[in-house]
């Protein structure tokens, strides 16, 4: 607690205690443009970047991720934990990435997320949010897409358009 970590085009930050800290390339970042930050159970930051994947920094070191490592050559556009220490990864036009720990994991149209005919392509996929078992992301169509991880499958359900009706909502409960 008490720290407020930032990216931005300028490389990762950190405020703690009224000081500001920065990471750079010289540091380990494996770019400058950060566009995503979160930590995971384990304390770790995993920060996705406009055009040299994803780090995870332990506080000490950065271990870098890219295309050796299963990576799409895509933007990373969000990043969220998941409840089984699992990190989500959304990406600007390559779906969304899932990490078990031990190897990234594409999520496409075959494990139940809507094809390309479904959804604008090269729009982001953002992980917007972690519930109970699943991810949510909203790709960037009307709609909403849950995405329930079970062990060796994962299990998709798309909520189109339009939303408010599938869901009963009154235009004053969608604010």
């Amino acid at each position: 607690l008490g720290r407020l970590w930032i990216g931005s085009d300028q490389g990762l930050a950190v405020l703690a205690k009224g000081t500001l800290h920065r990471y750079s390339q010289a540091d380990g970042l494996p770019s400058l443009t950060i566009r995503a930050i979160a930590e995971d159970r384990n304390g770790n930051l995993w920060i996705g970047t406009l055009t040299n994947g994803i780090s995870r920094f332990d506080g000490r070191t950065f271990r870098n991720f890219g295309a050796p490592d299963g990576l799409p050559l895509s933007p990373i556009g969000t990043v969220a934990a998941g409840l089984d220490g699992e990190m989500w990864f959304g990406t600007q036009d390559q779906g969304a990435l899932r990490w078990d720990g031990k190897a990234f994991r594409r999520v496409a149209a075959a494990d139940g997320l809507p094809d390309n005919g479904d959804y604008e392509p090269t729009r982001a996929l953002p992980v917007t949010t972690i519930l109970d078992d699943a991810a949510y992301f909203a790709p960037g169509a009307p709609g909403l897409i849950r995405v329930q991880w079970t062990p060796g499958q994962i299990v998709g359900l798309f909520m189109g358009p339009p939303l408010a009706e599938q869901l009963r909502l009154s235009p004053q409960e969608l604010g």
